[in-house]
């Protein structure tokens, strides 16, 4: 038989039309909603072999792919089987741009006409940061009420004098007095120059929040700086504001954004906006993924055509893009 790691990995990139460097999140993506655990993709495999072909596997990888393969219809050679397979299960390769933040003067900001209401909400974006640092944390979003912060989300940089924190995404959200209520910190460090998909939610009624990148739950329980969700009222009202790229004109973000959008609703579907570090494209008609339509959505980043229910953003300084 042929080999089995040119046969996949050339079908998996016609598949999806897209570079190499996409290929192993989204293939270890898939192997871990078949059932395998392991990290490690050939090893992930094996498992879903033996998953589906016990007792009958064999340990061989090949041999192994071809009859798992057939077991699901697909014939001809190994080549042929991948193809087929591949074709049917993965994303279409939807690969929106992004804008780029000059980091001292460029952002986008909404300060009239954005009406927040509730204590649950969710927002979804990708960026892509390399590493920078200093005594500097640069902003991604942020989310006001009247006056009080109801989402505020930011990279740190890999020195800051946090030593928890550094390199890392940090999730904040107040409560009405002005008091945090949740302050949740990433897992792993994000600053390495790779696109990342985030979504975050927090709802104040339960106390409930998540923190989801690239598919997976990073919400670093662990770690000593974090404040446990809690509940709590959110500032909220006609006078809410947002800005994307800085923290009210300060924080700027040296890097870039694309597919944002938040709405006053608390959602945990992570797999509807994302595969691995890949974005899935959204309904923008019956907003499926969304429930309803969101006060933001774009999904190329350019905030000044909102596809939300709250206007356009107006841009700030220097935004070049889409990348």
């Amino acid at each position: 038989m042929s080999n089995r790691s040119d046969d996949k990995r050339s079908a998996l990139l016609t598949a999806l039309s897209v570079s190499v460097g996409h290929v192993n999140g989204l293939e270890r993506d898939w192997l871990h909603s078949a059932g395998a655990t392991s990290n490690q993709i050939n090893a992930a495999w094996l498992e879903v072999f033996e998953i589906a072909l016990t007792p009958n596997h064999s340990g061989n990888f090949n041999d192994d792919a071809y009859a798992y393969l057939g077991g699901l219809g697909h014939t001809g050679s190994l080549p042929d089987r991948w193809a087929a397979f591949w074709s049917g299960v993965l994303p279409t390769g939807y690969e929106p741009g992004m804008m780029t933040f000059d980091g001292s003067t460029g952002y986008y900001s909404k300060t009239t006409g954005v009406t927040t209401a509730g204590n649950k909400e969710t927002a979804v974006i990708k960026f892509n940061r390399s590493d920078f640092t200093g005594a500097v944390v640069e902003q991604l979003f942020v989310v006001f009420g009247a006056v009080h912060v109801r989402m505020s989300v930011m990279l740190l940089s890999s020195t800051i004098a946090l030593p928890n924190r550094q390199a890392k995404m940090q999730v904040q959200v107040t409560n009405s007095a002005g008091t945090d209520i949740c302050k949740i910190i990433s897992t792993s460090t994000l600053l390495d120059g790779g696109d990342h998909v985030a979504m975050i939610s927090f709802d104040g009624d339960t106390g409930d929040a998540s923190l989801v990148i690239d598919g997976v739950d990073e919400d670093d329980t662990s770690n000593p700086d974090r404040i446990a969700p809690t509940t709590g009222a959110l500032d909220s009202g006609a006078s809410s504001t947002i800005y994307v790229g800085a923290n009210a004109g300060a924080s700027h973000l040296g890097g870039d954004v694309g597919y944002f959008g938040y709405r006053d609703a608390y959602l945990t579907n992570h797999g509807d906006f994302m595969s691995g570090s890949t974005p899935k494209e959204l309904d923008e008609t019956t907003w499926t993924e969304w429930g309803s339509q969101p006060l933001f959505w774009n999904q190329y980043g350019t905030m000044s055509d909102n596809k939300g229910s709250a206007g356009n953003m107006t841009a700030n300084g220097t935004i070049t893009g889409p990348a």
